[in-house]
């Protein structure tokens, strides 16, 4: 008998091939010609859509791009990017990067009708990163800048949701029975600030994401302290993730994450000094006196705003405490290896307790929000009431808008809890 020989079965006369992989010879009837017309109009269908998803997504990136080039004031997601911008310049001129008259008067080029200067605060780590966009014109790299923001936070989720076997909400189905999930990772309030300010915190998002990512794989463990590494631009915000990172090297004897951490840290450190040698005393000479009066969504700035005391030692008091509780825990508790789940419990506490961290830093707790999400999968009723909490949260605090921030310390503990 050869392939595609029609038999009559029950009367009726349908096509049956062999399977060329099968050796036992069994036969599997092929798709009529009606079934591979529907199959072929609902594939052409998905090209279609997906074609029209990308046009749209392209045509919107275009607006934003149009929008950003002709606003008048230059401020829109470009605030702190034009710190980030005027510093990294000032470096390239062989000028102070931190030195308020400098960086003032290149930011008075950009918006001549500003008077307020944005400081640079930042460790000269970041300068790796923001030397690359002061070669080109802000508008220029302020429209890059939004780009990059809106990739990275994608492909974090993409990575997060992998970490933790989590299928993420995209198809037909899925929206359908998980509409609000969706909605309300596409509404995290962090990326909007992010968004709207040029915030450099997604650059940690990366370094979170494929630390965490590479972590439970030993071939890959000295990339994963090379990622952590790039959140070192920020050293005061994981505070905690480093203890245990150094904790789990002790205890298991496995030092490539250490290795990874450290050595990516000291190339952070050596490349801003090939361009400027005296750039950390200018770095320490700028933060001998902080803006301990800045308000933030953090336990140190509550701390200090109930006690009317303002002071470095009462700001920084949540996180020496924060410090010292995580000791006595790994001293008493001794764990044989901390796990992935223990570091992503380890990124909102240790965001809440650090004593300087704004709305934008929480974009650090996108994956404990996935981990959250991908737990709860398993009872649909939790997952839909969480997801409606969160989505309600979100909303709030995005029409609250990028003033008050300091009344949001509530939300890394919303998303743990």
């Amino acid at each position: 008998m050869q392939p595609g020989t029609n038999l009559p079965v029950g009367g009726k006369i349908r096509a049956y091939s062999f399977l060329s992989q099968n050796k036992v010879g069994l036969l599997t009837p092929l798709k009529s010609d009606a079934e591979q017309f529907q199959t072929k109009s609902v594939t052409n269908l998905r090209l279609i859509i997906r074609g029209l998803l990308t046009l749209g997504a392209i045509s919107i990136l275009f607006l934003v791009a149009r929008f950003l080039i002709s606003d008048p004031t230059g401020k829109i997601g470009g605030t702190d990017l034009l710190e980030y911008w005027s510093a990294a310049r000032a470096l390239l001129l062989n000028q102070n990067p931190y030195d308020a008259s400098v960086i003032g008067a290149i930011q008075r080029n950009i918006h001549q009708n500003s008077r307020e200067t944005i400081l640079m605060w930042n460790p000269p780590l970041i300068f790796p990163f923001i030397l690359p966009i002061a070669l080109i014109p802000f508008k220029w790299a302020l429209i890059g800048w939004f780009n990059l923001t809106i990739l990275s936070f994608l492909y974090s989720i993409d990575r997060c949701a992998r970490i933790f076997s989590w299928k993420l909400p995209i198809s037909v189905s899925d929206l359908r029975r998980r509409p609000l999930t969706l909605l309300a990772l596409l509404s995290f309030p962090p990326l909007i600030i992010n968004l709207s300010l040029g915030q450099i915190s997604p650059l940690l998002l990366i370094g979170i994401t494929f630390f965490l990512f590479w972590y439970s794989n030993q071939q890959k463990q000295l990339f994963s302290g090379l990622a952590l590494s790039l959140t070192l631009i920020k050293p005061h915000i994981l505070f905690l993730v480093y203890i245990g990172v150094f904790y789990s090297a002790l205890k298991t004897k496995r030092f490539r994450v250490v290795l990874g951490f450290v050595g990516g840290g000291i190339l952070l450190c050596l490349i801003p000094m090939a361009f400027a040698p005296a750039i950390y005393t200018q770095y320490f000479a700028a933060i001998s006196a902080p803006p301990i009066y800045w308000q933030t969504p953090t336990l140190g700035s509550w701390l200090q705003f109930f006690t009317s005391i303002h002071s470095i030692e009462i700001r920084t008091a949540p996180s020496l405490l924060a410090i010292i509780g995580y000791v006595a825990f790994l001293v008493l508790r001794r764990p044989d290896s901390l796990t992935l789940t223990h570091f992503i419990i380890l990124l909102p506490l240790s965001v809440v307790t650090s004593p300087y961290s704004w709305l934008f830093d929480q974009l650090l707790l996108l994956p404990t929000l996935i981990w959250m999400l991908s737990i709860e999968d398993l009872n649909p009723n939790a997952s839909r009431l969480r997801c409606g909490l969160l989505l309600i949260s979100h909303v709030g605090i995005i029409l609250a808008g990028p003033v008050g921030q300091q009344y949001h310390v509530w939300y890394p503990i919303l998303i743990f809890l």
